[in-house]
């Protein structure tokens, strides 16, 4: 049996994902299909922000401070973010095709808001580990515990 999916409707407004410090802020953002990313520059020195990953694949230039530029994820997937100006630079966009998700505490934990019953797949994702999923059942008005335990990317 399929897991019925979610209706997705992109935020109307870009969601900012900024360069400070000689860092891409935040490291992890999750999206649905079709929102728009606006990559800001707020550090006293370019930045190009690029990724070739098959899940969208652009080159913003190099821009300074004050410049913002916008694109669209359209396909779900992971995009890894690089700034070939400043090689320690990366960060990642996870492009879903559902608006049920969540970023964890810096200590691991989260809360994943209320589901309508049915039947989902739980998926644990971060850069340096392989993602787990667990299948799970909401039947009602229930709370349940997931927890995951990640192994090494090889």
């Amino acid at each position: 049996e399929q897991v019925p999916k979610a209706p997705v409707s992109p935020p109307k407004k870009p969601v900012v994902l900024d360069q400070i410090r000689l860092s891409l802020v935040p490291q992890v953002l999750p999206v649905v299909v079709g929102t728009t990313v606006s990559f800001s520059n707020s550090d006293e020195v370019g930045h190009n922000v690029y990724s070739s990953s098959p899940a969208k694949r652009f080159n913003l230039g190099v821009y300074p401070r004050g410049v913002a530029r916008q694109i669209t994820f359209d396909q779900p997937g992971e995009v890894v973010l690089l700034c070939n100006v400043h090689e320690q630079m990366s960060a990642y966009v996870l492009v879903l095709e559902t608006p049920y998700y969540v970023v964890t505490t810096k200590d691991g934990n989260y809360r994943l808001g209320k589901l309508p019953p049915g039947r989902y797949i739980v998926t644990a994702w971060q850069e340096e580990f392989q993602s787990v999923a667990h299948p799970v059942e909401i039947k009602g008005d229930e709370m349940i515990r997931l927890d995951f335990s990640l192994t090494t990317r090889r």
